[in-house]
Formats: C-alpha cells, sequence, structure tokens
C-alpha cells in the first residue's frame, strides 16, 4: 500500500537541539515512525545557548521563558507546517512539551496529538503543573513509567496510558548467536557504585574484560552512529548490567521502580542481563520469560560470585540469550510500539511498503536464528 494511502503523521523532534546519549533512543524510535508511516518530520535547529538555557529552566519562570526563547528563534510558519491526521511529540522530560510552541495554532492543525513522556516521576510532578497545563487538550499521553499513570490522570483531562520502551532490533540484534563475546561484563551510564567496584576488583584478580564509561556529560555527534556503536558494544558482550530505571536517584525517582532503555538494548544485542530489577507490573509484563535479568543486589555483594557462576554454565548462558533476542525481534521492536500507538487513537496500523517490509525482515531475522 503506498504511503498516501495512510494516515499523515507529523513528529515534531527535538533533534535540532538535544545531543544528549538518552535522546539517541527517541530518535532512533522516530526514525522508525518516518520509515513505517506516512509522516514528515518537524525539527526546530536553534543554536548558540539557547539549547542549555531552554532545557534548564525551571517553573512557571521557565515556562514563559522557554515559550518565549522558541518562539523568537524558530516558529514555523503556516505555510510550512500543514494540517496532518496526528501530531506526535516524544518528550524525555515533562519540559520538552515547550517545544509545542514552535507551530503556532498546533491544536488546530491536527486530527490527533499524542505526547509520550519518556521520564516523568511523581517525584518531580509537583512542579510540573505549568508544563502539563500546555498539554490538557490532547488526546493521549504516554507516560514511560507505569506507576505515574495514575498521577497524571488526576493532573490532566486527556487519556493517560503507559507504553514501555522499545528498541530497533534491526540494529540492535545479532546476525549469529554463535558470535564471539570478548567483553566479559558490560556498564553503560549511570551505574551502581557497589556493583562497579567489586567488578573492577574481579577484572584486577583475572584479567577479565570490563568495559565501562569513565566520561560524563558527552553529547553525540550523530544519533544514528551513536545508536550503531552502542548496538555493537553489546553484541560483543556477554553480560550487561541492568538495574531498574535511574538507581541510586531516588531524589528523583523516590520509591518508584521501573524498566528503562537499557533492559531493551540488553536483550535485543544478546547479552545476558544481570543486576536490580524492578519489582514493578510493568518489568513482570514486559519482561517475563526466565532469567530475563539475573538478579544481584546494587551494592555488588554478590555480583563477582554471580559472573564466575554464570561463567561455568554455558548452557544458561545461551538459552538466556536466545530468550532475550527472541522477545526483541516478536516483541519490542519500535515497530510494534508505534502500532499500539496508532491503535490507541483508532488510526489504522502502518500498512506501507516499508512497514511491510520492515515486519517481513524481522521475520526473517528470526527464523534465521533458529532459536531452541
Amino acid at each position: 500500500m503506498s504511503s498516501a494511502d495512510q494516515p499523515s503523521i507529523t513528529v515534531l523532534s527535538t533533534r535540532g537541539m538535544l545531543f544528549d546519549p538518552p535522546k539517541a533512543g527517541s530518535y532512533e524510535f522516530e526514525d522508525v515512525i518516518l520509515n513505517v508511516s506516512n509522516a514528515q518530520l518537524l525539527a526546530p535547529a536553534p543554536g548558540g545557548r539557547f539549547i542549555r538555557r531552554f532545557f534548564g529552566l525551571a517553573g512557571q519562570t521557565g515556562q514563559v521563558a522557554a515559550s518565549h526563547l522558541i518562539r523568537s528563534r524558530r516558529r514555523f510558519s503556516r505555510t510550512d507546517v500543514e494540517t496532518a491526521d496526528m501530531l506526535f511529540v516524544l518528550c524525555q522530560g515533562i519540559r520538552d512539551v515547550a517545544i509545542l510552541d514552535a507551530i503556532p495554532g498546533w491544536r488546530r492543525k491536527f486530527g490527533k496529538v499524542v505526547i509520550w513522556l519518556e521520564d516523568h516521576w511523581i517525584a518531580k510532578n509537583h512542579g510540573a503543573r505549568p508544563w502539563l497545563k500546555r498539554i490538557e487538550n490532547v488526546d493521549l499521553i504516554i507516560c514511560g513509567v507505569q506507576t505515574t499513570v495514575e498521577v497524571l490522570q488526576h493532573a490532566v483531562p486527556g487519556r493517560c496510558i503507559h507504553l514501555p520502551p522499545g528498541i530497533d532490533a534491526l540494529r540492535f540484534c545479532p546476525v549469529s548467536l554463535d558470535d564471539k563475546r570478548p567483553i566479559e561484563v558490560c556498564s553503560i551510564g549511570r551505574r551502581s557504585q557497589g556493583q562497579h567496584q567489586a567488578l573492577q576488583n574481579l577484572a584486577a584478580q583475572t584479567g577479565i574484560y570490563y568495559d565501562f564509561d569513565t566520561l560524563s556529560g558527552q553529547q553525540f555527534t550523530d544519533h544514528t552512529e551513536h545508536r550503531t556503536a552502542l548496538a555493537s558494544r553489546l553484541q560483543r558482550s556477554r553480560f550487561f548490567i541492568a538495574n531498574y530505571a535511574r538507581a541510586g536517584q531516588d531524589e528523583i525517582v523516590g520509591n518508584q521502580r521501573d524498566i528503562g532503555f537499557r533492559h531493551f538494548e540488553g536483550i535485543a544485542a544478546g547479552a545476558v542481563l544481570i543486576g536490580a530489577p524492578p519489582d514493578s507490573i510493568s518489568y513482570r509484563e514486559n519482561l517475563d520469560w526466565p532469567d530475563a535479568v539475573i538478579e544481584t543486589p546494587l551494592d555488588g555483594s554478590s555480583i563477582t560470585d554471580l559472573v564466575r557462576a554464570l561463567s561455568a554454565d554455558p548452557d544458561r548462558i545461551s538459552t538466556a540469550r536466545s530468550r532475550n533476542i527472541y522477545a526483541a525481534l516478536t516483541r519490542h521492536d519500535w515497530s510494534y510500539r508505534w502500532q499500539a500507538v496508532m491503535n490507541e487513537v483508532n488510526l489504522p496500523a502502518p500498512c506501507t511498503d516499508a512497514a511491510i517490509d520492515r515486519q517481513d525482515q524481522l521475520d526473517r531475522r528470526t527464523r534465521s536464528l533458529e532459536f531452541n
């Protein structure tokens, strides 16, 4: 089916303004949407100090100032933005919704408006009122944190649901289950100091390759290259640290526990996930197979013994790897998340040639790996 026969989608993106590593996964999702749907991309690209000023602002003052900055730097004219069946905005945090001001009269231009909040926690909700007010009249708010949905339902009149993160399974899944994995343990981004110190000691004692980040605050230059490099790194890792989202940041998450991007990146790449999993409905629904995450506490007290025990049990590793990759290919590709979004707003799921081809590729990759 041609794209002209499909609902028209406008994707409004922060990719022209934000280049922090966590955003690369968001832009990966947008790329899949743009590929499989009849969609156009709008990405305001202000320059200079605007990037940090815009997203460092807070509260009512920040809301007004941020809106003013967007209007003064880049506001699409009415001829730039065509009407469409749906506007989709993927926001990492609540303040990202200020990007809506880049489109004058956005509510009148689109039949449906969907906002996806990836990282919105109850502990931060008290300061979010000015931002939530801006999206009171959208058709659907999707929250990546399952336990925040009920709070949002009381804060805004529109519908709120939960959907978990996803993954570009075609990028992250390995070509073969038997590829060499020279990295014994890989840890990316935020980490538990207890686990980290224990693994450093293990590496010093045994000579294993423990791969971890040594820099912070960096930005990517190209989100596709960043995601491809990450996929390559994880495809070469036997074990991958995957704790609950924002582990150790109780000032942000409070008592909430949920899954994060790391879980889906790890399973798709075929790494065996070890860490402190969340005790949450979302975890039990989306990573519901044995050894999806092999548990070890944040304090690192048992992680070296676990790595040694798993390394001595190649059958368990092989089975866990196969289950992880299979789930990514059959359940957690971004295209499945996009189908769920379209279903929620009563629009037909993508049936373009590109969408059909992507599903065929996922099916072929699943068959070629010959899972047990």
